[in-house]
């Protein structure tokens, strides 16, 4: 279905002042890497933070707060990449992270009690560790797929090694399916050597997708795509996470559609997206730190037959300005058209300004919201208040960036205007860098997820304006959507 584009210009985004404000609750010690996930009138949020491993904070659309925040587990301090996904059956909330060799999942049920909102969680289980001493775990990320009475599917995507776990139970097992790399009905291989960094999957209309950077090493890198698919009937009572053949999924390419002249191609041509530049952690950023250049697809819930993929990227093989950028891949005649590249931010200064780690998230009436960190309002390389222009040691430590939250209706994918880039204001200041805290930079990714008019975002930062010595935090701001005047 596509909506009416007159019913478009009818709503308006109203950015509400920042608050939560969690931070580590230890001295000089920063918090990240944020994920958020909301439903039944909740929204709940993970972030790493070091001591504690993995923490949470709830928020209750009645009380109109977040309302709790604390840790997952005590006894949880090596974990790191949380992510979060909501079960709508149960109204569960099921979580995954990871320590250097092994993926974990929890579930965290919501609290009905107003005098105790804590919620409880079932505690971390051990899912899958890496093959030897030598490969790692990284980057877990969670989506919710199928949700029935009979049928609550959760897939893990794995950026190393490469591949997925599944669930069909809702997340409680003590061992989800488990495949170390994505092969097709032949149970074949079906990346390059090259390929690294598996990225967020997305679960739409029955299928679900992955990305990834097919040769992050390339002169001209690209992201490829993957769509898989059930092998066999979603029965939790016959359901074998031990056996391969019923790890329940075969993946092939994401097909191309367009382009192939009149006649089409003989073969199936794969859909891949260039890039100009897909290294793992990179580029670098001005200040010192580098930025996952992780991909991000995100299904369109009123057009099964759309798909949206956001990145960071050079504007030019050449340059060195990092900014968003937006693909919108549609489906049809058996196979995918991919947009040329949109440009999500809008900033013009003076100076080079850099844009990066956007997340996105589409909502049921057909907007789409992205967020990312944007340091275009400190760009002057003479302002020693700027910093992150420096190119001496002392950057790091005088870093500042803000947030930005940039949205669009799926039908008119066009950012540039002023009202479509809006800076997340941190009362009373800007989220900033500190180069003084223990090991802390944004890391790679921050929150986004929206429940009925309301779009929640998570990122990381310090709480005031100045870089030192406040203590990070993660901060939230609400985006409330109402009929336009």
């Amino acid at each position: 279905m596509t909506l009416a584009a007159p019913a478009f210009a009818q709503r308006d985004p109203n950015v509400q002042p920042r608050d939560l404000g969690v931070g580590n609750g230890a001295s000089n010690k920063a918090v990240w890497e944020p994920a958020v996930a909301a439903g039944g009138g909740r929204a709940v949020t993970v972030f790493h933070a070091p001591t504690f491993g993995v923490k949470y904070a709830v928020y209750d659309m009645v009380a109109d707060d977040w309302v709790f925040e604390g840790a997952t587990d005590p006894n949880s301090a090596g974990l790191h990449d949380p992510s979060i996904a909501y079960n709508s059956v149960t109204g569960e909330f099921v979580a995954c992270a990871r320590t250097g060799r092994a993926v974990w999942t929890n579930v965290f049920t919501p609290s009905n009690d107003p005098n105790d909102p804590s919620g409880s969680w079932a505690g971390w289980i051990r899912q899958r560790r890496a093959d030897n001493d030598i490969q790692g775990m990284d980057k877990p990320w969670i989506i919710a797929g199928e949700m029935s009475a009979d049928v609550q599917e959760f897939y893990i995507v794995l950026h190393a090694p490469m591949g997925y776990l599944r669930t069909i139970t809702g997340g409680h097992d003590d061992e989800w399916a488990y495949d170390k790399v994505f092969l097709n009905g032949n149970r074949q291989l079906l990346l390059p050597n090259t390929a690294g960094f598996a990225f967020p999957a997305v679960w739409q209309d029955g299928e679900v997708y992955a990305c990834y950077h097919e040769d992050p090493g390339a002169e001209q890198p690209t992201i490829g795509l993957l769509v898989g698919e059930d092998i066999n009937p979603l029965d939790p009572n016959n359901f074998d996470p031990n056996d391969p053949n019923e790890v329940g999924v075969t993946w092939r390419v994401m097909e191309k559609q367009c382009g192939l002249g009149p006649l089409g191609g003989q073969n199936p041509v794969p859909l891949k997206i260039s890039v100009n530049k897909a290294k793992a952690f990179g580029p670098v950023l001005p200040g010192g730190f580098g930025a996952s250049s992780a991909p991000q697809l995100v299904a369109d819930p009123t057009d099964p037959d759309r798909l949206l993929l956001v990145y960071h990227d050079l504007a030019d093989p050449n340059s060195t300005d990092v900014n968003i950028y937006l693909h919108e891949l549609t489906r049809g005649g058996g196979g995918w058209c991919a947009s040329e590249r949109i440009l999500v931010n809008n900033d013009v200064t003076q100076f080079e300004s850099d844009q990066w780690a956007p997340s996105m998230t589409i909502d049921d009436q057909g907007y789409v919201h992205i967020i990312f960190y944007d340091d275009r309002d400190f760009t002057d390389p003479n302002d020693p208040n700027d910093g992150d222009q420096q190119p001496d040691s002392t950057a790091r430590a005088t870093t500042k960036y803000n947030v930005y939250y940039a949205w669009a209706p799926v039908d008119d994918l066009d950012f540039s205007a002023a009202t479509r880039n809006r800076e997340l204001f941190a009362s009373p200041a800007e989220t900033a860098y500190d180069g003084s805290l223990s090991a802390f930079d944004p890391h790679e990714y921050n929150g986004i997820a929206w429940l009925g008019d309301v779009v929640f975002t998570t990122y990381a930062g310090t709480w005031e304006a100045d870089t030192q010595p406040n203590e990070s935090a993660i901060s939230s701001s609400r985006i409330i959507w109402h009929d336009a005047p």
